[in-house]
């Protein structure tokens, strides 16, 4: 997230309804990768993966380059500063990166991390999209048949090509404004499904809570005699079949 304050910017304004639309068209997709993966797991160890370490990250790492930047701002006069005015916040972090010991390594280092980040960010977005576009969806998940796997490889090609071409002509053609403006148009659908999958995932925990509570509710009609009755129906029924 960009933290860009200086005066007479419009992101102090803009911002939660940018980013908010963000996340809401990252939602849905997100929601079906990381439901595929965590396949065989305990809601702790998903919790514990995907919530917990990827979040203390973050504040490391946020931690780490906004105190850095702070500090080598103070110490250069508003150096970095004049900089993000003139050239943009992306040439502030190689500026903080030029203060560093081994600055080249940092930069390529840097490079490498965040082209990895965005590669598995559109890996796992054209596999859940894959999912979706696949004749069975159970099978798709389970990912047990060969003639899956081949169906949504090619899937996973044609929308990689897809999201890719309209990625680069929006931003050739209107910049990173027009990436903005699809984000934003993105999220406002993606709300929708995120509401009515929040009230469909009430009513499962409710009905599950029902279940859970009728079996372990003992019948106030109960009786020895009741019982035998019922078990002595259950055999019958049984030997007849």
């Amino acid at each position: 997230m960009s933290t860009i304050f200086r005066t007479g910017h419009p992101w102090p304004k803009s911002w939660s309804i940018f980013y908010w639309a963000n996340w809401m068209a990252w939602a849905p997709i997100s929601a079906l990768f990381l439901g595929k993966i965590s396949r065989g797991y305990t809601v702790r160890q998903f919790m514990l993966i995907n919530l917990v370490a990827p979040a203390l990250f973050s504040i490391t790492y946020v931690s780490v380059f906004a105190s850095s930047t702070i500090q080598f701002d103070m110490q250069s006069g508003g150096a970095l500063y004049q900089l993000l005015n003139e050239s943009g916040a992306g040439s502030v972090i190689y500026a903080l990166f030029d203060e560093l010991p081994m600055s080249t390594l940092v930069s390529a280092v840097f490079l490498i991390i965040a082209f990895l980040s965005f590669v598995t960010a559109a890996d796992s977005n054209t596999e859940a999209i894959s999912q979706l576009c696949s004749t069975d969806s159970q099978a798709a998940m389970a990912g047990d048949s060969d003639e899956n796997t081949h169906d949504r490889l090619l899937m996973k090609i044609i929308w990689g090509c897809t999201i890719g071409a309209v990625a680069w002509i929006m931003t050739a053609f209107v910049g990173i404004d027009g990436i903005k403006m699809l984000s934003n148009l993105g999220g406002v659908p993606a709300l929708f499904i995120v509401i009515a999958a929040t009230a469909s995932l009430l009513r499962l925990v409710s009905i599950g809570t029902a279940k859970i509570g009728l079996e372990h509710t003992p019948s106030r009609s109960y009786s020895p005699e009741a019982h035998l009755r019922w078990e002595s129906t259950r055999k019958t029924a049984e030997s007849s079949r």
